[in-house]
């Protein structure tokens, strides 16, 4: 059976270096691409929301050290934030919704 710690570490690496290829990669100004890179961010946005309930489980069961949830809550919010400032999340990082960066699409 995988250790739910180990299994946490696993899961945000591979996030972030989605994030990371994300954000390095230029987005075409095709509707397709655009669509594309909007579904990659959501599913990495989907994928930061499940992180954060497992440390939460993770912590509340006692498996890690407030500190270290602590610690790995603050990667969490640096990867979001990430995602926001540099145009990784949906919207553009406009601080727009999702909801309104599609309206702007149509």
């Amino acid at each position: 059976m995988n250790n739910p710690i180990t299994s946490w570490d696993n899961d945000y690496a591979r996030l972030n270096r989605a994030a990371a290829q994300l954000r390095t990669t230029s987005p075409n100004s095709s509707f397709h691409s655009n669509q594309q890179r909007q579904g990659q961010a959501s599913s990495i946005q989907a994928g930061l929301n499940r992180l954060a309930s497992q440390l939460n489980a993770l912590e509340s069961n006692l498996s890690l050290s407030p500190a270290e949830a602590s610690r790995r809550r603050t990667l969490l919010e640096g990867l979001k934030s990430q995602m926001s400032s540099e145009g990784g999340a949906p919207g553009g990082g406009r601080g727009e919704s999702s909801t309104a960066a599609a309206l702007r699409q149509q």
